[in-house]
């Protein structure tokens, strides 16, 4: 997700204010409907599905997610297909 939209949804659920930086009705708006299918958990951002919840990925993490899952030895060298399976489960 956009850094941007990451912080200003936080922003919004904290506060239940918009930052005072976002220009335009529309943007104010969108700001407002996205923050209803999102949560907060000790600082994280996560989106609410019906089952489950899905940590919401920074765009700047998302390289780091990657190798993480597929390099690093706690993921295990897994295939493409794999790690987007997982990646697909547990974050959004």
């Amino acid at each position: 997700m956009d850094i941007d939209l990451y912080k200003n949804i936080i922003y919004y659920l904290k506060i239940h204010n918009i930052p005072i930086e976002v220009i335009g009705k529309v943007k104010r708006k969108n700001i407002i409907k996205y923050s209803k299918h999102y949560i907060l958990r000790n600082n994280l951002l996560f989106k609410e599905l019906k089952d489950r919840y899905l940590k919401v990925v920074k765009d700047l993490e998302v390289e780091l997610l990657l190798y993480m899952l597929h390099t690093h030895s706690l993921g295990g060298y897994l295939e493409i297909k794999k790690v987007l399976k997982k990646v697909k489960r547990k974050y959004y």
